[in-house]
């Protein structure tokens, strides 16, 4: 049986979520989606009193299976190939949100691995909610570390670039979960996974916002590891 401070979690994601939704959605349209009345959302949403577990469940429930896609379709923008993920990464509580998908997809992780800078928020965010501690690839090696893991990322259209991480920041047996943005070619992950075989730390997935649907069966086949998103194209 769930404690109270387990309900009150419950109640307060489901405010959250509708916090996150009345910026996208005017009250007369999340009344229908919820059946609840304008005014009672709007108390809900202010803070003025706090809706009741089952009904918070209900909220939250219907928040990712079915209003969660939509709110990403508003946000995200993909045009000849460009994809700009910035209003969903500028967006705190809606990422906060996105974060405790990973979370529900995951388990048994012990520190999550990404890439400067654009998945950064989105890795914090997870970990956070984790309580486990966050890796982070640069694109330089920092001043005053000592000892680096060096990883090329070779692209597509053979152009390379390395990635840096302090030494000390993955150990052997962590089970690390990858998290970026977006995931295009593969190349970041593909070096991010490299960084853990060198380091002999255990991926056991790959979650982002938007991966190509290609692209996440080929690292699924070659890695055997679940590559997980909100998206796919």
């Amino acid at each position: 049986m769930p404690s109270k401070l387990e309900h009150l979690r419950l109640k307060l994601v489901s405010i959250e979520v509708l916090k996150a939704l009345k910026k996208e959605f005017s009250y007369d349209e999340l009344s229908p989606i919820f059946n609840l009345s304008p005014s009672l959302l709007s108390q809900y949403i202010n803070g003025r009193i706090l809706p009741g577990a089952e009904r918070a469940k209900e909220i939250i429930d219907k928040f990712y299976k079915e209003l969660l896609p939509k709110l990403l379709d508003r946000k995200i923008r993909v045009t000849d190939g460009i994809i700009d993920v910035s209003k969903v990464i500028s967006d705190t509580q809606l990422l906060s949100l996105v974060a405790s998908v990973a979370v529900g997809e995951f388990n048994n992780v012990d520190k999550v691995l990404t890439i400067e800078t654009d998945g950064i928020p989105l890795a914090v965010l997870i970990a956070e909610k984790l309580g486990v501690g966050i890796a982070i690839a640069k694109h330089k090696k920092e001043i005053g570390v000592r000892e680096f893991i060096e990883v090329k990322r070779v692209f597509p259209s053979g152009i390379y670039s390395y990635l840096y991480l302090p030494k000390s920041t993955l150990k052997p047996g962590e089970n690390i979960l990858i998290v970026d943005d977006i995931v295009r070619s593969g190349a970041t992950i593909s070096a991010l996974l490299e960084a853990c075989r060198i380091t002999k730390s255990v991926p056991i997935g790959v979650f982002a916002l938007i991966v190509v649907r290609k692209t996440a069966d080929k690292i699924a086949r070659l890695h055997s590891i679940p590559v997980k998103a909100l998206k796919y194209i």
